[in-house]
């Protein structure tokens, strides 16, 4: 459907009907119910938590710059992120980076993240257990430094693989 300058997928005919006030709705903007279409259609904004991947998801924006702060960052760290998540901290780290790698697990919430667009940004959609730190410390051409808000249920076996790593990092920040 295509009406009032914004297309409806079919799954939302009803509730847009409703929102440009057919069967007895109010008529609002075509930029709102926009906005409203996007909102729900973009996952990494109604994502929930998966149990199975242990996440739990960063949103105190004191927590977050107290975390940015204490790291210290120069443009041209080899910093990984594992876990991004929603981006919470990804967000604030490309701001301050030259490149930024994640490990996310999660397919949903890494496209999320790649539609983001931003070129500095290189995203591993795996299971960051199974990541060769090595190989990535060898790309970046120096050791890595590592960040992140780690899922609760691989936080033992992660941190065991990252002492085995240790020659690939200069040093790691991780919240648990």
């Amino acid at each position: 459907m295509h009406q009032q300058g914004f297309s409806v997928e079919p799954q939302y005919l009803s509730i847009a009907i409703w929102l440009t006030g057919g069967a007895g709705g109010n008529p609002l903007s075509a930029s709102f119910i926009q906005f409203i279409f996007q909102y729900y259609k973009d996952k990494s904004l109604t994502h929930h938590p998966r149990k199975r991947f242990g996440q739990n998801f960063l949103r105190d924006r004191q927590v977050i710059d107290a975390i940015i702060a204490s790291l210290d960052l120069q443009h041209d760290d080899a910093v990984v992120e594992i876990g991004p998540g929603r981006g919470a901290l990804t967000t604030p780290l490309l701001a301050r980076l030259d490149a930024l790698t994640v490990i996310e697990i999660d397919r949903d919430l890494a496209a999320a993240l790649a539609r983001s667009g931003n070129t500095r940004l290189t995203i591993l959609c795996q299971d960051v257990l199974q990541s060769d730190f090595q190989a990535l410390s060898a790309t970046a051409g120096s050791t890595l430094r590592i960040v992140g808000n780690l899922p609760y249920n691989i936080s033992t076996p992660l941190l065991l693989r990252l002492t085995h790593s240790h020659k690939a990092l200069c040093d790691v920040h991780v919240m648990l």
